[in-house]
């Protein structure tokens, strides 16, 4: 049996991420595809569009035949809301876990190989003083981390990668350094596979079929949402039409509670994942604009931070991800356990296959669990109380037949 895993956020699933399974499915033979994904919260620094539930559905429907997942396991808020090298760590340490994954697939742009991904990777290892102190160079010029390190690339490694700085290539190298930091045996095989269409960031369309997430995103905001079909598969265009869409504006409040309680009371933004003394500084002196979360992050980046970055620190700080609770996770391994979020009824015995190879705990009824999930709970429970929805203990795994 030849079981595949992909990290994902499926923010919202569309048309490409259904290209992405069928074709993990046709060239790879895979007889199973696990959909690692990030819960209610993502890696850009932003509520998940929909609920991880509704996410769930519609990558277990897919498109039909083959462009869909078997299995869908949460990826934790402290990590899918992180850095790409820690969000990347914590995916593929789930997929050694699980105790079955034979492949982790992944996309990529810009026409980027296995080779040279591999390459990037490595000098993302690189300890030399040279390397280090160049991109600090850069970084103290303007340029983005990502950037810098492309710029490095390309002055270390005698050549430039075209395209190495965008998203989807740089998560794609960090899965690798996280492969064989964590895999040293080799159990878990890489697998690259070009993406189609639009590029993930685009905020308009020039495909007729596979857009950018950014995009679907931008049009579930608008009245345009009409034009959503050419871009979705049918099942999860209905899915997406039933539901409430969640934007970063609905914590606009809470994170303006938290800027006020710093400025009046003291309380310390330093303890929040990603706040850097430079920035709880500027947060402080202009908490009492009144601000919308995504004002709030326009107003706080610099040349030297990325929306992305100030995002995430912002998120962290409202729904409270402090640096203790995440530094306490990584020592004891990132991943605890796994929570299932749901499962095609036809793959029941992947399921089965999974309890009995885990190396933690398979979760499927969160009530059985209240203080190992805990901290998930709280999280989660923010978000549907944001969503004006039911509450994490109301929900169960989604079960497709």
């Amino acid at each position: 049996m030849r079981i595949a895993a992909v990290i994902c956020e499926f923010n919202p699933f569309h048309n490409g991420h259904a290209y992405l399974l069928g074709k993990i499915r046709k060239e790879l033979g895979a007889d199973h595809i696990i959909a690692i994904m990030s819960g209610n919260y993502v890696q850009r620094g932003e509520p998940a569009v929909f609920d991880k539930y509704i996410r769930t559905a519609a990558a277990l429907k897919g498109d039909g035949a083959d462009g869909y997942a078997d299995l869908v396991i949460e990826l934790p808020t402290l990590f899918s809301t992180a850095p790409a090298g820690e969000f990347a760590q914590a995916g593929v340490k789930t997929a050694l876990l699980s105790g079955i994954a034979d492949f982790l697939c992944f996309g990529t742009e810009e026409g980027i190989t296995l080779r040279e991904l591999e390459g990037y990777a490595e000098l993302l290892d690189d300890e030399s003083p040279e390397a280090s102190e160049y991109i600090r160079e850069l970084l103290r010029s303007g340029y983005t981390y990502p950037k810098a390190v492309s710029r490095a690339a390309a002055f270390f490694g005698g050549r430039e990668i075209p395209g190495i700085s965008s998203a989807n290539n740089i998560l794609a190298a960090e899965y690798l350094r996280a492969l064989k930091k964590y895999d040293p045996e080799h159990r878990i095989t890489p697998i690259a596979i070009a993406r189609v269409g639009d590029n993930y960031s685009m905020e308009y369309s020039a495909d007729s079929r596979y857009c950018s997430a950014t995009y679907l995103r931008k049009i579930l905001k608008s009245s345009a949402a009409d034009s959503l079909g050419s871009f979705i598969p049918h099942e999860a265009e209905r899915l997406y039409r039933a539901a409430s869409p969640v934007y970063p504006d609905a914590f606009s409040l809470v994170l303006s509670k938290v800027l006020l309680d710093a400025a009046y009371l003291g309380l310390p933004l330093e303890q929040y994942a990603g706040i850097s003394p430079d920035i709880a500084r500027r947060l402080v002196n202009r908490a009492d604009l009144s601000l919308s979360f995504t004002e709030r992050v326009l107003d706080t980046k610099t040349k030297q931070y990325t929306y992305t970055r100030i995002s995430r620190a912002l998120l962290a700080a409202a729904i409270g991800i402090t640096d203790k609770e995440k530094a306490s996770a990584i020592s004891e391994g990132m991943i605890s356990y796994l929570k299932i979020l749901g499962f095609r009824r036809s793959s029941a015995g992947l399921l089965s296959l999974l309890k009995a190879a885990a190396s933690v705990p398979v979760i499927t009824k969160t009530a059985d669990h209240r203080e190992l999930l805990k901290q998930e709970i709280r999280f989660s429970n923010l978000y549907y109380q944001a969503a004006l929805s039911s509450n994490e203990y109301e929900r169960s795994p989604v079960i497709i037949p």
